[in-house]
């Protein structure tokens, strides 16, 4: 099983309902709009959790910093961009990642494309490469090792011969790329719930 739950930013959030814990994290962070889009990131996940009826929501981070849940009843994953938040549930170790497509992402493919695939992609889309980026983070967080492992290392048309297969779905949604991955099957169509916040 694998939800989706997306949500628009909302810039004027309340924090109530979240945490003192979390509160403080959330107000460590100098920058505004970061700290909008954890605190949308966290009310998200809450009302995921909620909807799963999750007793123990408490959450820690693993030695990678991949968060999960101490009761380790489901597995999450939250990312968002400005102007979108996701949180994907899973019964399996899941990554997730939504980017937006931005014409800027051509100029930097070195960073991310492993040299097959600058080969293979050099004339491809910036909305081609979007989708790489997303599938390539997504699996990044799947493993919990974060972008301490250099996206340029993965090459995806090896992740479904390889021995560790990882299966990652991509849904294009408005101006923005969403992956999932997983070692299991993600079934499509993908249930995507959303939610105001």
């Amino acid at each position: 099983m694998v939800k989706l739950y997306l949500s628009k930013i909302n810039n004027k959030a309340s924090t109530i309902g979240l945490s003192k814990e979390i509160i403080a994290k959330v107000n460590n962070f100098k920058n505004k709009q970061a700290r909008v889009q954890r605190i949308n990131a966290h009310l998200l996940l809450q009302w995921a959790f909620d909807t799963h009826k999750v007793k123990n929501q408490r959450t820690r981070i693993g030695k990678s910093g991949k968060p999960y849940l101490i009761s380790g009843e489901l597995y999450f994953n939250v990312s968002h961009t400005k102007e979108f938040v996701i949180c994907a549930i899973s019964d399996n170790p899941i990554g997730a990642d939504i980017e937006t497509i931005d014409p800027k992402l051509k100029a930097m493919t070195t960073g991310f494309l492993s040299a097959n695939e600058q080969l293979k992609y050099k004339h491809s889309s910036h909305v081609v490469l979007t989708k790489i980026w997303a599938s390539k983070e997504a699996i990044v967080k799947l493993l919990g090792t974060g972008l301490t492992k250099r996206l340029s290392t993965i090459e995806l048309d090896n992740l479904y011969t390889s021995a560790k297969r990882i299966n990652v779905i991509t849904l294009k949604w408005k101006n923005t790329f969403i992956a999932l991955a997983s070692r299991c099957i993600i079934n499509k169509p993908l249930h995507v719930i959303t939610h105001k916040i």
